[in-house]
């Protein structure tokens, strides 16, 4: 593969893409060494704020659970994008994708019953049995009907989009009313937005430079940045919401 791609680059001809990866070279035969590095590089951000939420974010904070759950669901989707980027196999493939989706449609599901202060039992397990359907329904469409790449790109986007406006319109209500007190309010819309603009790397695919760095994997370098800057407005929206607020969080997982 490699004395392929040589001869194309010496000939001036296009470089082959091997079932749709261009020819990295291989670290320890991983297949796409810059997107594990970067990918384990999010997972340990998650974590970092797993234990940061747990030690800093007192359980007067109704929204402590679901942020811890959130670092989980983090860390699970940044695992196994760490495992397809070792091996792509056809199960590591759908893990990477069906673990990114639950990330995307639980930062929906965040962003719904904190920005709506949703804090009723009946509301928000009702959100959450519609969220847990949409998932299912999205993950067996996948399996059993087709493994449509387009659909589950579109699915993702539009879902993602849907968080961002929930943000921006908090975000905006918050400047309207000067509220001195959520002055970290625009963080929220930087990390939503910053994502979504990092994301447009996938539009612009080039042969890796050094045949180790590709779009893909400066996508995964992005939003490591992007994800401290999320995890900050959630402990200064926690630290805010633990002085005006005394009622008591639900404990999704053990303190």
């Amino acid at each position: 593969m490699q004395a392929v791609t040589d001869r194309a680059l010496e000939e001036g001809s296009g470089v082959y893409q091997y079932y749709g990866k261009w020819p990295f070279y291989r670290c320890f035969g991983i297949q796409e060494p810059a997107s594990v590095l970067f990918s384990i590089g999010n997972g340990l951000v998650h974590a970092y704020y797993f234990r940061q939420i747990q030690k800093h974010v007192s359980w007067r904070n109704f929204y402590k659970g679901f942020m811890l759950l959130y670092t989980v669901i983090g860390m699970n989707a940044w695992l196994w994008s760490t495992v397809f980027h070792s091996r792509d196999t056809k199960f590591t493939e759908l893990m990477d994708y069906f673990s990114a989706a639950l990330l995307v449609l639980y930062s929906l599901y965040y962003a719904i019953i904190r920005v709506y202060r949703l804090t009723r039992s009946l509301f928000i397990q009702a959100l959450g049995v519609l969220f847990i359907c949409l998932f299912v329904a999205h993950v067996g469409y996948l399996t059993i009907v087709t493994f449509d790449y387009v659909y589950n790109m579109y699915a993702n986007v539009a879902v993602g989009g849907c968080q961002i406006a929930v943000w921006l319109g908090w975000f905006l209500v918050q400047s309207k009313q000067q509220t001195v007190a959520r002055s970290y309010a625009h963080l929220a819309v930087i990390s939503g937005v910053g994502v979504s603009l990092a994301m447009c790397l996938e539009l612009f695919d080039f042969f890796p430079l050094f045949r180790v760095f590709d779009a893909h994997s400066l996508w995964h370098l992005a939003t490591i940045p992007l994800s401290i800057v999320w995890y900050r407005f959630l402990i200064a929206d926690s630290t805010n919401e633990a002085n005006t607020n005394s009622y008591t969080s639900v404990k999704l997982l053990p303190a």
